[in-house]
């Protein structure tokens, strides 16, 4: 069973990158909307597991097996937070095109962009999170100094996803006010 575990994101990840690339080639967007499917899952299981873990791990592969980044306990479950958001995310999208509704529910976000606002707040926070944090490996001597970037990287990740979360709230509650603070906006920067 863990084998499984192990392998079945994986799997559904390059099956879906074969239908992508097979519709891309053959011109039949109905495939690529499809390979977004096991993308999505795939994308959900390695973050599902990552929460459940609470350990999350990525190499560089057998040319940089120095490049690995181990995340542990709240970092870990920030990162598969991401990964699970980013997995739904993708299956729904391949739903939506998959089902024809795509302009549709376009044009609904520019309407009410709150909801879109909220998963993006999420996905910013999360990694905000897993950046500060850092991997096991960035916490010790000259490693430390160089992941000072995506550090304060991460801080300003947080200060935009709750900035954006709130924006969100207020566009969700009040519509209107939310309009007003975006002609504010507008005008501070010049553009009308």
């Amino acid at each position: 069973m863990e084998k499984l575990r192990t392998w079945l994101p994986i799997i559904l990840v390059v099956a879906g990158f074969g239908l992508i690339y097979v519709g891309t080639e053959l011109s039949v967007p109905l495939l690529i909307h499809v390979g977004l499917l096991p993308i999505g899952g795939g994308l959900f299981l390695f973050g599902w597991d990552a929460i459940q873990k609470r350990r999350s791990s990525y190499t560089g592969g057998e040319q940089d097996a120095s490049q690995t980044e181990t995340y542990f306990g709240l970092a870990a479950v920030m990162d598969g937070i991401v990964l699970v958001l980013l997995g739904i995310a993708v299956f729904v999208l391949g739903v939506i095109l998959i089902v024809g509704l795509g302009e549709y529910v376009l044009e609904k976000v520019q309407e009410r962009p709150g909801s879109l606002m909220v998963f993006v707040s999420a996905l910013l926070i999360a990694t905000s999170i897993t950046w500060v944090l850092g991997s096991q490996e960035s916490r010790e001597g000259w490693a430390l100094v160089g992941s000072l970037p995506k550090r304060i990287a991460g801080v300003i990740f947080f200060i935009l996803g709750v900035t954006l979360g709130t924006l969100a709230l207020i566009e969700m509650v009040s519509p209107q006010g939310f309009d007003q603070i975006l002609k504010l906006f507008a005008g501070w920067l010049g553009i009308s």
